[in-house]
């Protein structure tokens, strides 16, 4: 019952976001073609509009996608929520994507969830964008005295020195780390993969 409800809303979020931007522009770029051949002044004036829509529904898209994503996490927990985001990684990818749980998922607060979701998320997209990687594992587990979550992958690496830390969104993990009061190592090199890995204390 709560996936069916997830889903349901998040047809109506697409909707009242995503589909009504296109179709104010499917209908700009209809008004567009005319005014190239007969009025290419105003057609100048469409295009900004058109830009302005775009760039709406852009905005619209992603505040609705961030309260999906909150939403999923209370719905699926965290263990569903990162098998839930796997799932298209992969299949968007190619990249082989596994999810390895030890222990009983403990009650967490959704500060800590969220937290570690967007950990996981920031580490998957550097494994997307930099990695070249052939196969990346995610792996959370559940103790009496802490809470591991570690993503490896078998890619390329770097140096972690040699990079500007923003690009990579190393200094938004370790903030978020913080702000939970964990520890996030990350460890890489040249032709040797890398590994994030957060620790939450109990």
């Amino acid at each position: 019952l709560a996936v069916s409800r997830e889903r349901n809303r998040l047809a109506r979020d697409l909707h009242d976001t995503l589909a009504h931007s296109l179709a104010a522009i499917a209908v700009q770029l209809e008004a567009l073609r005319t005014l190239l051949a007969h009025d290419p002044g105003a057609a100048e004036g469409t295009v900004d509009d058109l830009l302005h829509l775009a760039r709406s529904g852009l905005d619209d898209s992603r505040k609705a996608i961030q309260a999906l994503r909150s939403d999923r996490l209370e719905t699926l927990g965290l263990v569903g929520a990162i098998r839930d985001m796997l799932k298209p990684f992969q299949a968007r990818t190619g990249i082989q994507a596994d999810l390895s749980v030890a222990g009983q998922e403990p009650e967490l607060t959704g500060e800590e969830a969220q937290a570690l979701f967007r950990i996981a998320e920031e580490a998957l997209i550097n494994v997307e964008l930099h990695a070249a990687a052939q196969k990346v594992t995610v792996r959370l587990a559940f103790g009496s005295d802490r809470i591991d979550l570690e993503v490896r992958d078998d890619g390329v690496g770097f140096d972690p020195a040699a990079v500007d830390a923003d690009r990579y969104g190393l200094t938004g993990m370790q903030e978020r780390a913080a702000m939970i009061r964990a520890t996030l190592e990350i460890s890489s090199r040249p032709a040797g993969g890398t590994r994030v890995w957060c620790t939450i204390p109990r």
